[in-house]
């Protein structure tokens, strides 16, 4: 595959995810209450990788860095702080696996 088409299929695939939105008012939204904003948009990205064929087992994976990519963020120790800061508040505080 040559690269242009790789970078387009990496373009997609982030788009794809930038229109990515979980409403206030389904049950997964509820289920998650009490998440600050900012860990609530983490847990949105992350949920924007699965797709309705995926198999109950399925495993993603994501960086520090591409979240702060994601959100627009310099890549200062404090941000990733605030990324690990959200992935822990979210591994305690819902039925997520996060390591």
């Amino acid at each position: 595959m040559s690269t242009n088409k790789k970078a387009v299929l990496a373009i997609e695939n982030l788009l794809s995810r930038q229109e990515y939105m979980v409403y206030q008012g389904n049950d997964l939204a509820k289920a998650f209450g009490g998440l600050s904003s900012f860990e609530q948009r983490v847990l949105d990205y992350c949920f924007s990788f699965v797709k309705k064929e995926d198999k109950a087992r399925e495993v993603y994976e994501v960086t520090a860095l591409e979240i702060i990519k994601h959100f627009g963020l310099n890549t200062s120790g404090q941000n990733y702080q605030r990324i690990a800061a959200a992935f822990k508040r979210l591994n305690e505080n819902t039925a997520l696996y996060l390591p």
